[in-house]
């Protein structure tokens, strides 16, 4: 999913929001500086040739527009490009333009092969936003208008799914028709983000810190922080379990604390030389995936050290998207695609 960091300077506009994604961690194993850059890779704006770890391969859409978004269901996915939404059915080897929007795509989520939903307009923050929607793989789409800067929506099963932007919505028949479960009354237009655990457990990173739901989205708690608070536009979130979350900013990984409910460890990516949207995914509870830059990284300790697992000669990285632990693709400018299968 995943924010929109802002990403969450952001990836998602690229220019207006930057995400962040938390993880949840023992105290006593909360540890470790940054490892030596020198002991990885080279500063981000240094010329380098493509490094790509085994497993990934690159594929390029015939645009050079920037790709904010990439999701998948299965073999079945949408990413999109400026002003256009591609889709794929071979997971991502190919891919075919199914919708134009006069306004530029936001993010994407996918509740089945067959329904996904599609939020138009928030990195311009013009309004009304537009929200598309289709139950047929992507064969038509219908939409709706809100008066509302939507910035993010997440699917919890088929046909339930929540969405983000000053106030908080749910469906519950794919995005057909949407309810109003909370108004924050926000002043800022600014990206949000969310990821839920189930219909009543989820999370939203927001300008003014991450808050937690316990009931749906009826009441919201702000979560605190364990120690000082990064220098941070909101950005992705992730969570691989109850107890296992991670959010990011402009150049921080956080984790989280789920026995007291906290932010607590942070992770400087500044040693890599960018200040970037990282997204975030997490494949088992140690082993996941951060963009940065021209880079995807890699950690297998729960986010305590990482190593590059692939960088590019030019594209730049925001989107990041698994299936399993099998199965992923980032996305970026250049209209490029980095797909990973184990090999």
């Amino acid at each position: 999913m995943p924010y929109p960091a802002l990403s969450r300077i952001i990836c998602h506009a690229i220019a207006l929001v930057i995400t962040f994604t938390s993880c949840t961690r023992d105290t006593d194993d909360v540890v470790s500086p940054p490892p030596d850059p020198t002991d990885t890779t080279q500063p981000i704006d240094s010329p380098v040739t493509e490094t790509l770890a085994p497993g990934w391969k690159e594929i390029k859409l015939p645009t050079d527009d920037y790709i904010y978004d990439i999701v998948f269901y299965g073999d079945t996915g949408y990413c999109y490009a400026g002003k256009h939404l591609y889709r794929s059915v071979d997971g991502g080897d190919n891919w075919e333009k199914v919708l134009f929007s006069p306004k530029h795509f936001g993010n994407i989520s996918m509740g089945s092969a067959e329904n996904a939903v599609i939020l138009s307009a928030y990195s311009t923050g013009d309004l009304p936003s537009t929200v598309y929607f289709t139950k047929n793989g992507g064969g038509s789409f219908d939409s709706l208008t809100f008066y509302d800067q939507v910035t993010d929506v997440f699917f919890i099963n088929r046909e339930t799914a929540f969405m983000i932007g000053k106030k908080f919505w749910k469906t519950i028949d794919g995005g057909a028709s949407w309810q109003e479960v909370y108004n924050f009354n926000d002043s800022k237009g600014e990206y949000r983000s969310l990821y839920f655990l189930d219909e009543l457990n989820g999370f939203i990173n927001k300008y003014n810190g991450a808050f937690f739901t316990g009931d749906g989205g009826i009441t919201w708690k702000k979560l605190g922080l364990d120690g000082s608070a990064p220098e941070n536009h909101p950005g992705s979130i992730f969570f691989y379990s109850e107890e296992i979350g991670f959010l990011t900013g402009s150049h921080e990984l956080a984790t989280y604390n789920a026995a007291g409910k906290t932010i607590q460890f942070y992770y400087d990516f500044y040693d890599y030389g960018t200040a970037f949207y990282h997204d975030v995914h997490f494949v088992s509870a140690d082993t996941g995936y951060v963009t940065n830059g021209r880079m995807v990284m890699k950690t297998t300790d729960r986010g305590n050290t990482w190593k590059v697992e692939l960088k590019t000669p030019a594209a730049e990285l925001c989107e990041l998207h698994f299936i399993d632990a099998n199965h992923g693709w980032a996305a970026g400018d250049k209209g490029t695609i980095y797909k990973y299968v184990k090999p």
